[in-house]
């Protein structure tokens, strides 16, 4: 569906915009929050600008799921297509493909039926908003259809061909081409006319060079039968559906459980909700305008399906709590009634008036004041002495509470009547028996560290381990019980071969950070005990500011490698031989990356060519070489891209990438890529704080970043953080290079020439060479 939807959409942006040379296609935001501008085709790229509500620009071109627009002020970027609307004028024409197809009031299944059209019926179209198209049918109501089941009518006026650009001068200074650089085209090609970009011919891309073969050394690449899709491993999917509603006003939806993540939609409260998943204290929900994302915890309300709302349990989650209650119900007194405020005061605004015997749902107390939660009703704030407490047989247990205290330790408090009460550990995780039949089953996704879930039940109250932890009784009496979980290392071993390791066992989840100090590695464990016997010689352990620390002492490059009972660290040495490396081109298939239309430039092009060279250079040193891609087409199997939905795609495409570096044990990972945005020019290197390996990371990324500056001579534009997906979560240190300027013209000729391609491919094995020089 994917590729149809593209080529359908694609093609008729195409033929739109060739249509007329009057045609004055225009791009506004479908958010009232406005519209974010990008320097490139993607959500890793600066906002540049924005598009304020009922504000428009100049449509100029689509790639991919972004357009490419024209402000008012005269600059361009880039806007994401499915928060946008793309309105035409003059209308275009659009034909039913579909037997019977319903026509609605607005861009979603949501929206009621307003009318239907048949196959073969051609609609005159106004806007296209994502994959809704509106249209207005002969005689008909204008109203939407969805873009699956139309495409395009080819106009009838001639095509006009495309003046001819002019030859971009370069600049003083830049690195003159050792080979004749390819012509320029100066006629839009049949295969992106018509938009069947699913397998365009070789021969259209006059940029891509002829790549070296593959060298002997290549291992052999991971099974994809042993690949879990995102959606299939996520814990947080797992456990009784939940009911979600908004308890702000607004909040956005954003692409991962971070504010740093953009946001793919806006939803309000009142707006109908679809429960997808709950994870590190973030819920991932479904808007009404079909989009996924990630909603902080403290911003919704979750309910169990059919709960009565004053006798079923009350969840609460952040990314550092997590809580189950049973309710305090309270019932209002005076016979004359009990006004609702909107706030803990005399004098805040009255919101109801609540009739003696209304029962309310307590949420919180400040002082005399009581926050309430009316059944479907409103929230708001209430005189508690006016009220008195209701009896709702809840159980023994009334609540159970879990805390990230600290990096690596958790404390589970559980109040109640818990005379009795006895913990230990169980093949699912740490149990607090307290048997009730009273109490009903309640479940809530934690998904943080070695905890997958916090329930409560008639046995009474169980932490779910994702991984066994250490744990021990902190306080315990006939109504408190705190039990205290932390990661412990419970042996370390030195193996010889070639690297050299150094294996940690850990029982738990930790997240270490190992850097270079004095001679030796320091491996900071937030949160870690020591429960190991005999260390080894040259091992030292010492308290560290907040967990353990371990001091191995080395002169050699290292790195970390996890599994899933603790990490090994691995000390190699110099040279490239036998180093396991991981190079990514970047895009790929149908997905092109920046483009340079007037030179006919595709980044996808450019990415592959570097990284073949690249993999010549470092084989003919002795590395073994993976490249995710060798020929222009997607990472993820076919038989992988079926199963995967719309929404999904793009981040499937990504975590295969990663999944290829860490099934394949990679000791060093590095994505190729080429850079997009206005007039910029120059080189800059990513890394990622969230990689497990950040600092090495970094030192990767800043040794890719000086050899790269240093043999191209393009401007220095630094070596930045950044939470790019490859970067994050492949194991191995890890970096991303942006080469240079597809969208300049003077750079994006340096990047089709094949010298040039193999001038920065050296500048890249140097930088892999000198990581495992050693540990500076």
């Amino acid at each position: 569906m994917e590729h149809r939807m593209k080529r359908l959409i694609l093609g008729f942006v195409l033929s739109l915009a060739m249509a007329s040379t009057a045609a004055a296609h225009t791009v506004y935001p479908r958010d009232p929050e406005g519209l974010n501008v990008r320097s490139g085709p993607g959500t890793g790229y600066p906002v540049v600008s924005t598009l304020a509500q009922g504000q428009g620009a100049a449509f100029l071109e689509r790639q991919g799921k972004w357009y490419r627009v024209r402000l008012p002020d005269g600059k361009e970027g880039w806007t994401a297509s499915w928060v946008a609307r793309l309105r035409y004028d003059p209308p275009a024409a659009g034909r039913v493909t579909a037997d019977v197809l319903n026509v609605r009031a607005g861009p979603g299944v949501q929206f009621p039926i307003v009318g239907t059209v048949t196959r073969g019926q051609v609609l005159e179209v106004r806007e296209i908003a994502g994959d809704w198209w509106q249209v207005a049918p002969t005689g008909g109501r204008v109203g939407w259809v969805s873009g699956a089941y139309m495409e395009e009518v080819t106009p009838a006026s001639p095509e006009p061909a495309p003046s001819q650009p002019p030859e971009p001068q370069p600049e003083p200074g830049a690195p003159s081409p050792e080979a004749p650089l390819p012509p320029v085209q100066s006629e839009m090609p049949e295969w992106l006319r018509t938009g069947d970009v699913t397998d365009p011919p070789s021969s259209v891309s006059a940029s891509e060079p002829a790549a070296p073969g593959s060298a002997p050394g290549t291992p052999a690449g991971p099974d994809p039968a042993t690949y879990r899709l995102p959606s299939e491993r996520e814990d947080g999917r797992a456990g009784p559906p939940k009911q979600v509603s908004l308890a702000a006003a607004e909040a956005p939806l954003r692409t991962g459980r971070s504010p740093r993540y953009p946001a793919v939609d806006r939803v309000r409260a009142g707006e109908p909700l679809t429960y997808v998943a709950a994870s590190e204290g973030w819920v991932r929900v479904l808007s009404p305008r079909g989009m996924e994302g990630w909603v902080p915890g403290p911003l919704v309300n979750l309910e169990d399906p059919g709960q009565d709302p004053l006798r079923g349990p009350i969840y609460r989650l952040s990314e550092n709590l997590w809580s189950i209650a049973r309710p305090e119900v309270r019932e209002v007194r005076p016979a004359d009634g009990l006004r609702l405020r909107a706030g803990p005061d005399l004098s805040a605004r009255v919101l109801d008036v609540l009739p003696k015997g209304t029962r309310a749902l307590v949420l919180a107390r400040q002082g005399e004041w009581l926050q309430v939660r009316l059944p479907g009703g409103p929230v708001g704030w209430v005189a508690g002495s006016y009220t008195r407490p209701v009896g709702t047989g809840a159980g023994r247990v009334t609540s159970a509470v879990l805390e990230l205290v600290q990096a690596g330790v958790f404390r589970l408090e559980v109040a109640g009547d818990l005379r009795g009460a006895k913990v230990d550990e169980t093949d699912r995780g740490l149990a607090v028996a307290v048997p009730d039949p009273r109490s009903g089953a309640a479940h809530l996704p934690v998904v943080t560290g070695p905890v997958r879930a916090l329930e409560m039940g008639p046995a009474g109250v169980t932490l779910e381990w994702r991984s066994p932890s250490f744990w021990r009784v902190e306080e315990s009496s006939a109504s408190r019980l705190v039990v205290e979980v932390r990661p412990a290392v419970t042996a370390v071993e030195r193996r010889d071969g070639d690297p050299e390791s150094w294996r940690v066992e850990v029982r738990g989840q930790v997240q270490p950070d190992a850097a270079y100090v004095d001679g030796s590695i320091v491996i900071s464990l937030p949160g870690a005990v020591l429960q190991a016997g005999r260390l080894p010689r040259g091992v030292e352990t010492r308290p560290g500011p907040d967990g353990l620390e371990l001091r191995i002492p080395t002169d050699r490059a290292f790195a970390l490698r996890p599994d899933e009972s603790g990490f090994t660290v691995l000390l190699y040495r110099p040279g490239l031989a036998g180093k396991r490396i991981v190079i990514d081109p970047g895009h790929g298939g149908d997905d092109p990356g920046a483009q340079n239309r007037a030179l006919g430039v595709e980044e996808k092009a450019v990415n592959l060519a570097i990284a073949t060279y690249l993999q010549a250079v470092l084989s003919s040193r002795g590395a073994e070489v993976y490249m995710t891609r060798t020929q222009d087409a997607a990472v993820l199997p076919p038989d992988l891209r079926a199963r995967v939905g719309e929404g999904e795609k793009e981040r499937a495409e990504l975590d295969y990438r990663t999944f290829v570096a860490n099934a394949l044990g990679a000791d060093l990972f590095l994505s190729v890529h080429a850079n997009a945005g206005g007039a910029l020019q120059g080189t800059e290197t990513y890394w990622s704080a969230q990689n497990y390996n950040a600092g090495r990371s970094r030192r990767l990324a800043a040794l890719v970043q000086e050899e790269l500056v240093r043999e191209l001579g393009r401007p220095d534009r630094g070596v930045k953080e950044a939470l790019f997906y490859v970067i994050r979560y492949s194991h191995a240190p890890s970096a991303l290079a942006e080469v240079a300027f597809v969208s300049d013209p003077t750079e994006a000729q340096l990047l089709r020439d094949p010298a040039f391609q193999q001038r920065a491919a050296a500048a890249l094995a140097r930088a892999v060479e000198r990581f495992f020089e050693g540990p500076g």
